[in-house]
């Protein structure tokens, strides 16, 4: 089956096949174009993943400044440039509390509970002298 076209130069008969085979190639091209750049992201996306995974665990490794774990927060600060800074003034601050909380808990009584009655009973007894003894004066 033809059909005829014009075209402002000349007449022309043009087969639909062949018209339909050329659109055909055309949008299959572009499809695979298309399936190309998707392929390209969702591989560019896996390995962005991957990275930022590995940077996390780099990042949430124990050193010798970080002794201890650090969880990340969805806060500003844990985003600051100072980051490092806080985490160490964050680990002596904490060494620090562990040796007074174990100074304080292995600190013997200075307080001699025997003497502190000896005491009270020699206050009440010269309580009890004065009293005798205050007609005297």
């Amino acid at each position: 089956m033809s059909c005829i076209t014009r075209d402002y130069r000349t007449l022309k008969v043009v087969s639909i096949t062949e018209d339909l085979k050329h659109r055909n190639i055309l949008s299959l091209r572009e499809a695979n174009k298309e399936q190309l750049i998707v392929e390209k992201v969702s591989e560019i996306q896996k390995e962005n993943r991957i990275l930022l995974k590995k940077m996390l665990t780099i990042d949430l490794k124990q050193t010798c400044n970080n002794p201890q774990r650090i969880k990340m927060l969805n806060t500003p600060s844990a985003y600051s440039l100072n980051r490092g800074q806080r985490i160490k003034e964050l680990t002596r601050v904490t060494q620090e509390n562990k040796l007074l909380l174990q100074r304080l808990q292995s600190a013997q009584s200075v307080y001699d509970r025997v003497r502190w009655e000896n005491d009270f009973k020699m206050q009440n007894y010269r309580a009890d002298m004065i009293r005798k003894n205050a007609d005297r004066f």
